[in-house]
């Protein structure tokens, strides 16, 4: 269960995301252990049966060194379903949701 679930419509597209907020009190292997939720609700397709897609989980962590740590332990944990995840500074959740921010906050 995320922090907060939104969907949002950008012209024809309507995307779907799981926010979760980190504040940097759990340890990166609790925020894996998150991640590895999930993957597994994921490779339920449960998600995907019901609304055709899988939301972005998206984690808002406090700081750049925070954001560089947690992507590198996702892509090394997840290998090529990294992507299901992306991680952003507070900053950067306002053009994230408008599309302006591109693929680098994807993992």
């Amino acid at each position: 269960k995320p922090d907060l679930y939104a969907q949002t419509l950008c012209g024809e597209y309507e995307d779907r995301w799981f926010i979760e907020v980190d504040l940097a009190t759990e340890s990166l292997s609790t925020i894996i252990e998150q991640c590895r939720r999930y993957h597994e609700y994921y490779r339920s397709g449960l998600e995907q049966e019901e609304f055709g897609v899988f939301p972005l989980t998206v984690w808002i962590v406090p700081s750049n060194t925070r954001k560089e740590a947690l992507q590198d332990m996702i892509r090394k944990t997840f290998d090529k379903l990294a992507p299901l995840f992306a991680v952003i500074t507070p900053d950067e959740l306002e053009p994230l949701l408008l599309q302006e921010l591109g693929k680098e906050a994807l993992c």
